[in-house]
């Protein structure tokens, strides 16, 4: 996390569909946005989405990833070849018209990204349960059929 004017954050992963995992969890950010992501000499505007699917097209958003750390997504794309980064470079992310980065000590909390993670973990459990038990129902079925 970042601290003092330490601004820098790692890309901690890419995963498979290109999401740019930080090494930032929800609590390191403070308000709402927009936030300013730079990498290098670029810079994009990124909005904090709910979900994935919540990114506008053609655009990058923040999201929560499935590790609970805050992610940089595209639209149904990779951003990670839109922001040219890999594992271990790194980014700055601050809020938009702020010259404060991000910091870990921040005492506004982002809520709302953290109820967001939760509830889209507890979706996904809900449906893998679900399959486990459509899952064995099948093969018990198939157990005495076969008998």
């Amino acid at each position: 996390s970042i601290s003092g004017s330490n601004s820098e954050e790692a890309v901690l992963w890419i995963d498979a569909f290109g999401n740019v995992q930080l090494n930032l969890s929800p609590d390191d950010l403070s308000g709402d946005g927009p936030w300013n992501l730079t990498v290098g000499e670029r810079q994009w505007t990124l909005a904090i989405a709910p979900s994935f699917d919540a990114v506008p097209s053609g655009q990058l958003g923040i999201v929560v990833d499935s590790q609970g750390l805050v992610a940089i997504v595209a639209s149904r794309a990779d951003a990670s070849a839109e922001l040219k980064v890999h594992e271990g470079s790194e980014v700055t992310l601050r809020t938009a018209g702020s010259p404060s980065p991000v910091s870990a000590d921040s005492q506004t909390r982002t809520s709302g990204l953290r109820k967001e993670c939760k509830h889209e973990t507890g979706t996904t459990l809900v449906l893998a349960l679900l399959l486990v038990l459509i899952m064995g129902a099948a093969v018990i079925q198939f157990f005495i059929q076969s008998s």
